[in-house]
C-alpha cells in the first residue's frame, strides 16, 4: 500500500512488514519486525536479496556496499544498522527519544547489520543480540539505504561510531547526547557545490551568504545557541571526529522547539548569515573552490561549550539551504565597432565623414540584472587627455554606443567600460581609427568599341549594335573601388586590383540609341565622388538572321516553314508534326509536334562560339519527358539545347562541353518558374562569348536564381538547326510534344528591350497578336468593318446604336442602354476573335453617358456568360456609392458563377477614357490600365489595378460583343441571347490581341492610340 514517498509490503514474513521508499537519492528498504514471536522467526537470522540485470555489487572499506553497472558506479549504501525502540528514562526523557521506521530514538538500541555477498546474492545478518535480546523494545528495524547521488552532509561523533537512522532522511545531530549510557558529541556538516542551479561562484562579486535549516528538536526548552563554522568537506554519511575540523567560525543562531516534556509543535527555520560568513564565501569564489562546506556544533566562538548538554538538537537535514546572493563582474566591453566596422586588432579603420556612432557589446552573465550602463573613453591621438562620456545603456547582451560629435580630419583612438550598477569592469582594448571626409575625383571612363560623344554637339553612332564591350575606369587618387550603372547615383560595385587602379569590365549596353553610363570613385574610407558620366550612341537592333512563323494565318506574312529572312534557309518536316487550327490565333493554324516529329534546315545557322540569342512561343502538352525548342548539332551531339527538362521541371537553357560520345553538360541556365502546360509561354535565350554568361528570359522577364550562368568559351556547332528534337550520341531525341510557333534566331546578347519593348523599330518578340480593330468610321450596310484584313469578324450594327461622330471620327452610340454591336459566325469562322484560355489584350475608347448600374464596353460570348467584360460598374463602398472601371472575368461557363475583377479605386468619370484589360495566362493574372500604365513614387509603371485567377480561365467561342455582355440569367423570350449590362454612351477603335501585353507595353501602346 502506498504511504507518502514509501509503499508497504505488509507480512513478508509473519508480523514483519517490508518499508520500501524513495528518496531524493536513492532508496531504502527497512524491515519492520513488530514481536518478538516474529523475531524468533529463523527466516530472519539470515536475509537473503536476489540482485538482478547486469549490476555487480562489492564492499568498500568502510563497511558499506557499491553497485557497479556497465563500468560506472551506479549506488552506494552505508554500513547497514538496526535499532529497536529503547526509550531514555529520567532528566534524559527531555530529548526526543522515540524511534521510528527512518531513525533511531535517543535511548535507542543500535547494533551494526552483518552483510554477507555470494554471487547474485545479498543476505543481511542481524545481530542476534538486538534481534532476540531480554532488553529488546519492538519493533525492530533493520535497515540498508542505497544512493544514487552523492550525499551532501555527514555527521561526526566523538566515538567515531554509527548511530541508527536513514541518512538520507534522518535529522542531523548537533551537541552533547542525552543517552546517559554514552553522552556522545554530535557535529553535522554540510557540503554544496559551488556551481549550482546553472551558476559558477567562480569570479563572482558576493554580496551576502545564507545557510537556512530547519530546527525540529531541542533539548531545552528556552531557546540556546548553535554555531556555524566553515568546516572540511566530509566522507558521507560519518565522518570521523578528527576530520570534522571546525576551521572557521561564521556567526551563530538561538532557538527552540522541543519535542519532549514541553512539546513545542513550532519548527523554526534558522537562517545564518553574517559578514563573515561573506567575507569567506567570497574567499571560496576569488579561490575557485568546488565545495564550500558548514558545520553546525555546540561549541561557541571561544572553543567552549559543546558539552553542555541544553544545546543538544536535532535538525531536518533536508531543509537545509545554502543561499548566495552574488553580483556577476560586467565583462569587457567586446566587438567594438566605429560604425558598422568592427575593430581589428593593430588594425586602424578609416572612415568618411565627420560623425561616428562608437559601440560595443555589453556583457554580464547576471542576464535579467538591471540595466549596464558605461563610459566611453576618447581622444585624438597624441592628445593629453581623455574625454569620458556616459554611453547608452542596455540590458543584457546588448550593444552600448555613443554619437561621437563632429570631427576633424584626423587620427583618434578609444575604449569602453560598462557598469552594472554595483561594480565596473575590467576595460576593453583600445580602438583606432581615422577621419577622411575628403571625396576622391571622379573616375576617367574608356571604351574602345563604344565612343564617347557630347549629347549637346553630336554623337555619332557606333555600329555594334547588341554587343558586350570593355569598359575601363581609372584614376589618378586612391579610389579602392568603382560604382557604376545605367543611371544616376551608380550602385554595382568593382573592386580595383590595388589602390588607385584602373579596372576593365564588360559590359552590354541597355538599349538602343542614346546611352550613358554613370561611374563613382570610392576611397578607403567610403567616400565618393560625383557621377563621371560616358555617352554614346548604339545603332539600330540587327534583326534576327533567321525566323519561321510555323503558323499560317491572316497575320502571316510568310508561309510556316519559310524563313522570314530574305535568302535565309527553309525548314524541312520530318516524323509526327501536324498542323492545329486555331491553338494560338483564331483562323490560323500552328505547327504541332506530337513526340517524334521535327522541322530542320539544310546546314548550320548559328555559329554557337560566337554570341546568339533565340525566342520562340511555345505550348507544353506534357511534362512526362524533356523536350527539344531549338537545337544546333555537332556531329554526336547538340552543341546547344534550348528546351524542357523533365527531371527539374523548368526551362533550361544548356551547352555541351564537347562534340564527342563521352560529353558533358557545362553550367546550365535554369528557370525560377515551373512551366505550366497548355499555356503558350514565350521563352528567349541568350549566350555572350565576351563575357561567357549564358541567360533564359520566360515572358519578357530576365529569370533570377540560376538563369544566369557562366559557361565560359563555347564550341562551334558546325550542324543543322532543328526544331522539336536534339541530337545526343548521334541519335535523334528528346522530341517535343506541344506547339511552337514564331521562332526567332539573332548573331547577339538580346535584352528586354528586344523581346518586350521592341529595339528601335523592330517588333518586339512578344508582341500581343492584333486579330480585331474596330474604329467605326466606315459604316457599310450596318457594319463596322474589322481593319485587320483576313481576320473576318466584322461587326454588326443592332438597332438602335449608330455610328455616330465622336471628335474627328466616328464611334459607336448607343442611346440609354440599348442597341450594341457584335460579330457574327461564317461557316469557316467562329465567332469570337480571341482564345480566352489564352493571353489576351482587350482595349477600346468609351465616354460614357450616364453612370448607370453596370456598362460593358467589349465582351466575348460564352454558351452561357461572357468570358469577359471591359465596363463600368457601381458599387457602394463604406456606405458611399461610386463607379468604378474593371476587368471582370468569369471563373466558369456556368449561369451564376462567380467572377475576378480587377477594379480601379479612383472613380470612374463621364469624360473620354481609354480602357485596357489584359488576361495574363501565365501568371494567372487580370490588368486593368486606365489612360495607360499609372507612375509611382519611384518611377515604375504599375497596372489601374489587378487581380488573379483562383483557376486557369476557359475559352469561349462566342461572338464579341460591343456596348453590351451576356448572363443566361438575363434570358427572356424578348432577349433570346441573355444580353446585359448594356452601355450608354459611346465606344471607339476597338482593339483585340492574342497575347498579354506587358505594362510597359501597355503604356507604350496608350501613347500611340493618344495620338491617333
Amino acid at each position: 500500500m502506498l504511504d507518502g514517498d514509501a509503499v508497504l509490503y505488509p507480512e513478508v514474513f509473519p508480523e514483519v512488514d517490508l518499508r520500501v521508499r524513495a528518496t531524493p537519492t536513492g532508496f531504502t528498504h527497512t524491515l519492520v519486525v513488530k514481536t518478538a514471536a516474529a523475531a524468533a522467526n529463523p527466516a530472519l537470522a539470515r536475509i537473503p536479496y536476489v540482485l538482478g540485470g547486469d549490476v555487480s555489487i562489492a564492499e568498500t572499506a568502510q563497511g558499506g556496499l557499491s553497485v557497479v553497472a556497465g563500468g560506472e558506479l551506479f549506488a552506494t549504501a552505508d554500513p547497514a544498522v538496526m535499532w529497536d525502540s529503547t526509550t531514555l528514562s529520567g532528566s534524559a526523557a527531555r530529548s526526543l527519544d522515540t524511534s521510528s521506521v527512518d531513525e533511531a530514538g535517543d535511548g535507542a538500541q543500535i547494533a551494526p547489520v552483518e552483510i554477507d555477498l555470494a554471487g547474485q546474492t545479498m543476505a543481511l545478518v542481524p545481530d542476534p543480540d538486538l534481534l532476540t535480546g531480554p532488553d529488546t523494545v519492538f519493533p525492530v528495524y533493520i535497515d540498508p539505504d542505497f544512493n544514487t547521488d552523492e550525499k551532501n552532509w555527514a555527521y561526526a561523533n566523538n566515538a567515531n561510531t554509527t548511530w541508527g537512522a536513514t541518512p538520507t532522511s534522518a535529522l542531523a545531530r548537533v551537541g552533547r547526547d542525552p543517552d546517559p549510557s554514552h553522552n556522545w558529541l554530535y557535529r553535522s556538516m554540510f557540503r554544496f557545490p559551488t556551481d549550482a542551479n546553472g551558476v559558477n561562484l567562480d569570479g563572482k562579486q558576493i554580496l551576502n551568504a545564507h545557510f537556512v535549516i530547519t530546527l525540529y528538536h531541542s533539548y531545552d526548552c528556552a531557546p540556546t545557541s548553535v554555531y556555524l563554522y566553515r568546516s572540511r568537506t566530509p566522507t558521507s554519511p560519518r565522518t570521523s571526529w578528527t576530520n570534522a575540523k571546525l576551521d572557521k567560525y561564521l556567526t551563530s543562531k538561538s532557538a527552540a522547539a522541543n519535542k519532549g516534556v514541553c512539546y513545542d509543535p513550532e519548527d523554526p527555520k534558522l537562517d545564518f548569515t553574517s559578514t563573515a560568513m561573506k567575507t569567506d564565501v567570497q574567499l571560496a569564489a576569488k579561490e575557485k573552490w568546488n565545495y564550500y562546506t558548514v558545520a553546525l556544533s555546540a561549541r561557541d566562538s571561544g572553543g567552549a561549550g559543546e558539552s553542555t548538554q541544553g544545546r543538544w538538537k536535532k535538525f531536518d537535514q533536508s531543509t537545509a539551504l545554502f543561499k548566495v546572493e552574488y553580483n556577476s563582474y560586467p565583462d569587457p566591453p567586446s566587438e567594438m565597432k566605429v560604425g558598422s566596422t568592427y575593430c581589428e586588432d593593430n588594425d586602424e579603420i578609416l572612415k568618411s565623414g565627420s560623425t561616428h556612432k562608437l559601440s560595443a557589446k555589453f556583457g554580464d552573465d547576471d542576464k535579467t540584472q538591471q540595466t549596464l550602463t558605461g563610459k566611453v573613453y576618447w581622444r585624438q591621438v597624441g592628445a593629453a587627455t581623455w574625454t569620458v562620456k556616459p554611453t547608452s545603456t542596455t540590458v543584457g547582451n546588448e550593444r552600448a554606443s555613443y554619437q561621437l560629435p563632429a570631427l576633424q580630419d584626423g587620427h583618434y583612438e578609444w575604449y569602453m567600460q560598462s557598469n552594472d550598477g554595483v561594480i565596473d569592469s575590467k576595460v576593453s582594448k583600445t580602438c583606432r581609427f581615422e577621419v577622411d571626409s575628403s571625396s576622391p575625383a571622379p573616375p576617367e571612363i574608356d571604351s574602345l568599341q563604344y565612343l564617347e560623344c557630347d549629347p549637346d554637339v553630336s554623337c555619332p553612332v557606333n555600329d555594334v549594335p547588341g554587343l558586350t564591350a570593355d569598359f575601363t575606369f581609372s584614376t589618378a587618387d586612391d579610389a579602392v573601388k568603382y560604382l557604376y550603372d545605367w543611371s544616376a547615383s551608380p550602385l554595382t560595385p568593382v573592386m580595383a586590383p590595388s589602390i588607385g587602379a584602373a579596372v576593365t569590365i564588360p559590359l552590354t549596353p541597355p538599349s538602343y540609341g542614346d546611352n550613358v553610363l554613370y561611374v563613382r570613385s570610392v576611397d578607403a574610407a567610403g567616400n565618393q565622388s560625383g557621377d563621371a558620366t560616358y555617352w554614346f550612341k548604339v545603332a539600330r537592333a540587327s534583326p534576327a538572321i533567321a525566323g519561321w512563323g510555323l503558323e499560317d494565318g491572316p497575320a502571316s506574312e510568310f508561309p510556316a516553314l519559310t524563313n522570314t529572312v530574305f535568302g535565309g534557309q527553309n525548314l524541312t518536316t520530318s516524323g509526327a508534326l501536324s498542323w492545329s487550327d486555331g491553338v494560338r490565333l483564331v483562323g490560323a493554324s500552328t505547327a504541332q509536334f506530337n513526340n517524334g516529329g521535327w522541322a530542320e534546315t539544310p546546314n548550320a545557322v548559328l555559329d554557337t562560339s560566337k554570341s546568339f540569342s533565340i525566342g520562340a512561343w511555345v505550348r507544353l502538352a506534357s511534362t512526362a519527358t524533356s523536350g527539344t525548342i531549338v537545337g544546333q548539332d555537332g556531329t554526336y551531339n547538340n552543341g546547344i539545347y534550348f528546351g524542357y527538362v523533365a527531371s527539374s521541371n523548368k526551362w533550361e537553357f544548356r551547352f555541351t562541353t564537347n562534340d564527342s560520345a563521352d560529353y558533358a553538360w557545362a553550367p546550365n541556365a535554369v528557370s525560377d518558374v515551373v512551366p505550366k502546360v497548355g499555356i503558350w509561354t514565350h521563352l528567349a535565350a541568350t549566350y555572350d562569348a565576351k563575357t561567357g554568361d549564358a541567360s533564359i528570359f520566360v515572358d519578357g522577364a530576365l529569370q533570377g536564381g540560376e538563369s544566369t550562368v557562366h559557361v565560359g568559351s563555347h564550341w562551334s556547332a558546325p550542324g543543322k538547326m532543328r526544331l522539336g528534337a536534339g541530337l545526343h550520341k548521334g541519335v535523334v531525341t528528346d522530341f517535343w510534344r506541344g506547339h511552337i510557333a514564331q521562332v526567332r534566331v539573332f548573331n547577339r546578347v538580346i535584352g528586354v528591350d528586344d523581346i518586350v519593348e521592341g529595339a528601335n523599330d523592330l517588333q518586339p518578340l512578344m508582341a500581343a497578336t492584333p486579330v480585331g480593330r474596330w474604329d467605326f468610321d466606315t459604316d457599310c450596310c450596318g457594319t463596322a468593318v474589322n481593319r485587320l484584313i483576313g481576320w473576318g469578324h466584322d461587326l454588326s450594327l443592332q438597332e438602335p446604336a449608330i455610328m455616330e461622330q465622336l471628335g474627328s471620327g466616328y464611334a459607336l452610340q448607343t442611346v440609354d442602354g440599348s442597341g450594341y454591336a457584335q460579330t457574327e459566325p461564317t461557316a469557316d469562322l467562329q465567332a469570337g476573335s480571341l482564345n480566352t484560355d489564352q493571353s489576351f489584350t482587350v482595349a477600346a475608347w468609351v465616354q460614357l453617358g450616364d453612370l448607370r448600374d453596370f456598362s460593358t464596353a467589349v465582351s466575348q460570348d460564352g454558351v452561357n456568360m461572357s468570358a469577359f467584360r471591359l465596363q463600368n460598374r457601381k458599387v457602394t463602398i463604406d456606405g458611399v456609392e461610386t463607379s468604378q472601371w474593371c476587368m471582370t472575368m468569369r471563373n466558369t461557363d456556368e449561369a451564376g458563377s462567380g467572377i475576378t475583377k480587377a477594379c480601379t479605386t479612383e472613380a470612374s468619370t463621364l469624360g473620354l477614357t481609354h480602357l485596357l484589360g489584359v488576361y495574363d495566362a501565365a501568371r494567372g493574372e487580370i490588368r486593368l490600365y486606365v489612360n495607360g500604365a499609372q507612375i509611382n513614387d519611384s518611377g515604375e509603371l504599375l497596372p489601374s489595378a489587378t487581380a488573379t485567377m483562383a483557376a486557369r480561365m476557359w475559352d469561349s467561342t462566342g461572338r464579341v460583343g460591343v456596348g453590351r455582355g451576356q448572363d443566361a440569367n438575363s434570358v427572356t423570350t424578348a432577349n433570346p441571347d441573355g444580353d446585359c449590362d448594356m452601355f450608354s454612351g459611346f465606344v471607339d477603335d476597338v482593339q483585340v490581341f492574342q497575347g498579354a501585353m506587358t505594362t510597359a507595353q501597355a503604356n507604350a501602346f496608350y501613347d500611340s492610340v493618344r495620338g491617333a
